[in-house]
C-alpha cells in the first residue's frame, strides 16, 4: 500500500433519514436529507481499508453541534485517483450536501452525484442480484470501483476493477440519474478540503447510516406538547417507549431513559429499520407533569447515536355530588317541577374500604352540593331533617332524577371514580313525615255511628266491617285494629299511603240497643303511633217474622205507636 493514496477523495457520510425529497427531485437542494453546518471542519483520512467493509474510515472534528454530523470516525469512500492526500493529516475543510449547486465547480455534477447515491444505497448493503455474484455482499473494492469509475477525472482508472464492477456501473447508469436518498436511505455529504498543493482541490467523503428514533405516549397520546392527556389525580399513567432504527446499520447497547423514571431498557441489537416498544407505569399526581424520553445506539462506526421524545398529561380531580330536594310533590323519590332543594344540610364524603371520614361540606342555598375527589372508590351520606325521611331509592329510569341513597341509611352505595369526567347525578330525595289513619266501622253494611242503629231480631245475624285507610304520606306497619267489646279484630302488616283494608267479625244480635267501638293503631318509620277510633250501633228486638221493625226516626215511631193506640181506643167506645 503507498503512504499516499491517488484519490480525489469523497468521504460520503450515510445517515437515515425521516423525511426528504422523493427519488424523482433531481433538483440539488431538494434532495439534501441531511443538515450539514456552514462552518469550516477538521477532516484526517486513515489507512485503507476501513473499519466497516469500506475504502477507509475519516475523522472528523471541529463540527459544531446540532447537525446530522459530529465529531467522531466515519466510513469513507474515495472518487479520484489523480490527487493524491495524505493519511493521518489533518485538513480544513467546507462540507457540502452532494447535490448542493454551492459546491465547488469540478464537485458539482448533480448526475453523477445520484448514481453514486444509487450505488451507495444499492450495493453498500450487498444488496445486488444473484447475476452478480454468488456472495451475499458486494466486497469493497467492486463498489469502490465502480464509484471511481462514476466520478473520477479519469474514466479509465481500472483499480479494483473487475466484472462485478462494472454490472454496479451499468445499473447506475440506468437507473441511478435522478436517484434521491428516501427514508432510511444513506445520504452523502461531501467533504472538500482546501489545504493541498494541487490546483484542483481534493474532495472526501465519509460515510456513516446510523440513526435512531424514539416516540413516547401518554395513555395512548402521543403528547409531545403541554398539556397533553387529563388523567384522574391517582389513576395508573402508562407511558409507552417505541425505539425504531431508522438509519441504515445495526445498532448494539440501545439504552432508553426517562428523566423522571430512570432506566427503561436495554436492546442489545436492533437491526436496521427494526422497532422495539416498552411501557412504564406511574400514579398520576395534580397537575402539570412532563418527562423526557431519550434513547441512545451504538452504530458499527461513528459516534453514539440519539433521540429524545417528550410527554405530558394534567392530572386532575373528579367531580361527584349533585342535589338534594325535598320530594314534598308524592314523595316519590323522583325530581318533580316545583319540588325545592334544601340549603345547609350536611353531606359527608367516606373512604368506601375503611369508611374513615374524607370531607364535609354543606349543601347551597339551591340544594346542590359536590366533592373534589382523586381515583378511588367513596361513598356520600346526608344528614336527615328532623321529622323527615328519605324518598325511596332508584325509582324511575332516569338517573340524574331519582334519589341514590338508601332510605335507611342516608347514604350511597360505592362511588368507584376511575375517570375525569364530573359525575353530578348523586341525588337525595327527602320529605317530613305527615303519618295519618282512618278506620270507618260497619254494622250490617250501615255506617251506625249513632243510635239505634240498625233493628236486627235476636239471634239473627252480625256482621261488622272495619275499613282502615292510610290517609298518610309515609307507610304504616304494625296496623292493630280492636273492638272495645270483641277484642282483636287483626293485624295489617303493611299500609301504603292511600292503601285500604276491610276487616270482618261477626256475631249474633243480642236483645236492645247494642253499641261497640273500634280502634285502629299503626306505626310510621318515625314518631308516635298514630290512631283512629270508630262508633257502631244496632238494635236487638224479638218481634215475629213478618213485623218489619222500622228503621225511621225514633220520634216517627212512637208517633205511629200513639196513633195506632187511639184507633184501639175509638173501636172499644163503639
Amino acid at each position: 500500500m503507498k503512504a499516499k493514496i491517488k484519490l480525489i477523495v469523497l468521504v460520503a457520510i450515510i445517515f437515515a433519514i425521516i423525511s426528504i425529497a422523493t427519488a424523482e427531485n433531481t433538483e440539488a437542494e431538494e434532495c439534501c436529507p441531511v443538515e450539514i453546518p456552514s462552518a469550516i471542519i477538521t477532516v484526517e483520512a486513515k489507512t485503507i481499508p476501513g473499519s466497516n467493509g469500506n475504502y477507509f474510515d475519516i475523522q472528523l472534528s471541529d463540527v459544531p453541534a446540532g447537525y446530522d454530523i459530529s465529531n467522531g470516525t466515519w466510513t469513507g469512500w474515495c472518487t479520484d485517483s489523480e490527487v493524491f492526500i495524505t493519511p493521518e493529516t489533518s485538513y480544513d475543510s467546507n462540507v457540502y450536501c452532494s447535490e448542493n449547486s454551492s459546491m465547488p465547480p469540478y464537485a458539482n455534477d448533480d448526475e453523477q452525484w445520484d448514481k453514486v447515491n444509487y450505488v451507495i444505497n444499492r450495493y453498500r448493503e450487498g444488496a445486488y442480484d444473484s447475476q452478480l455474484s454468488s456472495t451475499s455482499k458486494a466486497d469493497w473494492k467492486e463498489v469502490q470501483a465502480a464509484i471511481w469509475n462514476l466520478t473520477d477525472t479519469d474514466p479509465e482508472y481500472k483499480g479494483f476493477f473487475t466484472t462485478e464492477s462494472q454490472y454496479i456501473i451499468n445499473d447506475a447508469n440506468v437507473n441511478g440519474t435522478g436517484f434521491c436518498p428516501g427514508d432510511n436511505d444513506i445520504a452523502i455529504v461531501v467533504i472538500d478540503p482546501f489545504e493541498t498543493s494541487e490546483e484542483r482541490k481534493q474532495l472526501l467523503f465519509i460515510e456513516v447510516g446510523a440513526m435512531v428514533d424514539i416516540e413516547k405516549y401518554t395513555n395512548g397520546e402521543d403528547a409531545d406538547s403541554k398539556t397533553g392527556p387529563l388523567v384522574l389525580n391517582g389513576n395508573n399513567v402508562e407511558w409507552t417507549y417505541n425505539v425504531t432504527n431508522t438509519g441504515y446499520y445495526n445498532l448494539t447497547d440501545v439504552n432508553v431513559t426517562d428523566d423522571k423514571l430512570g432506566h427503561i431498557a436495554t436492546i442489545p441489537l436492533l437491526q436496521a429499520g427494526q422497532s422495539q416498544e416498552f411501557t412504564a407505569n406511574g400514579i398520576a399526581g395534580l397537575g402539570q407533569y412532563a418527562n423526557n424520553a431519550t434513547v441512545v445506539g451504538t452504530p458499527p462506526s461513528g459516534p453514539n447515536v440519539s433521540d429524545s421524545d417528550p410527554s405530558h398529561y394534567v392530572g386532575v380531580n373528579a367531580t361527584i355530588g349533585d342535589f338534594l330536594w325535598n320530594d314534598t310533590a308524592d314523595n316519590n323519590g323522583i325530581q318533580e317541577a316545583g319540588e325545592p332543594g334544601i340549603e345547609g344540610v350536611n353531606v359527608y364524603l367516606y373512604n368506601f374500604s375503611d369508611d374513615s371520614l374524607l370531607e364535609t361540606t354543606l349543601t347551597n342555598e339551591s340544594g346542590y352540593y359536590n366533592f373534589s375527589v382523586a381515583a378511588g372508590e367513596y361513598y356520600i351520606e346526608f344528614d336527615l331533617l328532623p321529622g323527615h325521611i328519605f324518598s325511596p331509592e332508584n325509582q324511575g329510569t332516569d338517573n340524574e332524577n331519582d334519589s341514590d341513597v338508601d332510605p335507611a341509611m342516608g347514604r350511597t352505595g360505592k362511588i368507584d371514580v376511575q375517570t375525569t369526567d364530573f359525575n353530578m347525578t348523586f341525588d337525595a330525595g327527602m320529605f317530613e313525615v305527615i303519618p295519618g289513619i282512618d278506620i270507618e266501622k260497619s254494622t250490617n253494611g250501615e255506617d251506625a255511628d249513632n243510635k239505634t242503629g240498625p233493628y236486627i231480631r235476636l239471634n239473627y245475624e252480625v256482621v261488622w266491617d272495619f275499613n282502615i285507610t292510610n290517609t298518610g304520606n309515609v307507610n304504616l306497619t304494625y296496623i292493630e285494629v280492636t273492638d272495645d267489646e270483641l277484642g282483636l279484630i287483626g293485624t295489617i302488616p303493611l299500609l301504603q299511603p292511600g292503601e285500604s283494608q276491610v276487616l270482618t267479625e261477626n256475631s249474633t244480635a243480642s236483645l236492645g240497643q247494642y253499641e261497640n267501638t273500634a280502634t285502629a293503631v299503626g306505626v310510621p318509620p318515625i314518631g308516635p303511633n298514630v290512631t283512629d277510633s270508630d262508633m257502631s250501633h244496632y238494635f236487638g228486638h224479638d218481634s215475629q217474622p213478618n213485623f218489619e221493625v222500622p228503621t225511621a226516626n225514633p220520634l216517627l215511631i212512637i208517633g205511629m205507636l200513639g196513633l195506632a193506640g187511639v184507633m184501639g181506643l175509638r173501636r172499644k167506645e163503639k
